[in-house]
Parts: structure tokens; sequence; C-alpha cells
């Protein structure tokens, strides 16, 4: 039998299983092979403009939140990094004093 070649969900490369250890009742415990959540919705056959509205705005809402959020990360890392340069530039100054 030839050896079993699959993508990893996590890298995207393929993975080149030995014959062996292609046996379907074997588990590596990497989790790539249980099924990904789908965080869409079936849109309905006969969904009405209003009902699509609803939809789009909701979608709007989602997505504006999360912008909020990715906002307020950015923000927090930055002052991170100040802080880390500063104290970085502090003793680079005591240093020079020391010197």
């Amino acid at each position: 039998r030839a050896p079993r070649i699959r993508v990893s969900r996590k890298s995207g490369f393929p993975i080149v299983e030995p014959v062996d250890a292609a046996s379907d009742n074997e588990s590596d415990g990497d989790g790539d092979d249980e099924p990904r959540e789908n965080k869409g919705q079936a849109r309905p056959k006969g969904e009405s403009a209003e009902e699509k509205r609803a939809r789009k705005k909701q979608v709007q809402e989602q997505r504006r939140l999360r912008r909020e959020q990715k906002r307020e990360n950015r923000g927090v890392y930055a002052e991170k990094q100040d802080r880390r340069m500063q104290s970085k530039n502090d003793r680079r100054q005591h240093v020079v004093n020391l010197g």
C-alpha cells in the first residue's frame, strides 16, 4: 500500500503518513481529523428583503465589534512596547552615566 498524503489544517503543508501509521483506527492526537466549525449561517431560499437587510446588519455589527477588539489589542500591545523601549533606554542611560 502507498503512503497516505494529507494536508495539515494547521500549517497547510502536506503530511506523508507511512503505511503502518495510516490506518484509520489510529489517532496521533493533533486534532486535524476533527471537522472545523462553520461560523456562517445557511441563507434560506425564500429570504425576504427585510430578512436580508437584518442578516447583513448583523454581519456588519459583528465585523465592527471585531475591528474594535483589534484596535484595543493594538493599543495595549503598543503601550507594552513603549514601556519596554522606555525601560531599555533608561537602562542604557544608566550604563552611560556609570561609565
